[in-house]
C-alpha cells in the first residue's frame, strides 16, 4: 500500500423499504424496522412487555387489552391488519383498555396519517372471520407509553 493512502474499509448500514402509504410506513416501521435497529444497537427488550413475546419480530411491547371503542372492529379473513388505537387504564379497576383515539375519523385507510394521530398502540387482528366484540381482550404492539385515563 503507498504511504498516505488509508485502506478502505467496508462500513455496514441498514436500509429499510418502507410502504408508500404513510399509515403502513408507520405500521411497518413499528413492526419490523424499529426491531432491527435495536438489535444493531444491541439494545435490550423495550422494558414494558407484560406478556412472552411471540416469535414475530417487533421493536414494540406486546400486551393484551381490552376493546373498549363503541363499535365492533371486522377482521380480515385474508390478512393480518393492525388498528390504530389509544391504551389507557381504567381508573375503575385498573385494566388495561384500548379505544379508537378521539376524533379519529371512522375511515381507517392506509393514506391519512391522520388516523395514527392520538394513538399509542396497534391492535394485532389476526387473519380470520368474524369481529373483535367491544368488551373481548385482544393484543396490542405499544408505540407509546399508556395514557393513565
Amino acid at each position: 500500500m503507498e504511504e498516505g493512502k488509508k485502506k478502505r474499509e467496508r462500513k455496514k448500514c441498514l436500509f429499510f423499504g418502507l410502504p408508500g402509504n404513510p399509515v403502513s410506513a408507520y405500521c411497518t416501521y413499528h413492526l419490523f424496522a424499529l426491531e432491527a435497529i435495536r438489535s444493531w444497537n444491541r439494545q435490550s427488550e423495550p422494558p414494558l412487555s407484560l406478556t412472552p413475546q411471540t416469535e414475530r419480530p417487533s421493536g414494540c411491547p406486546r400486551i393484551q387489552v381490552r376493546w373498549r371503542g363503541n363499535d365492533p372492529i371486522r377482521y380480515d379473513a385474508e390478512r393480518a391488519e393492525y388498528y390504530r388505537a389509544i391504551v389507557y387504564v381504567n381508573p375503575l379497576g385498573g385494566e388495561l383498555v384500548a379505544q379508537r383515539p378521539p376524533g379519529e375519523p371512522m375511515s381507517l385507510g392506509s393514506s391519512n396519517i391522520w388516523n395514527c394521530v392520538g394513538s399509542n398502540a396497534l391492535l394485532e387482528l389476526p387473519c380470520k372471520e368474524g369481529q373483535l366484540e367491544v368488551g373481548e381482550m385482544c393484543m396490542a404492539l405499544m408505540t407509546g407509553p399508556i395514557a393513565l385515563e
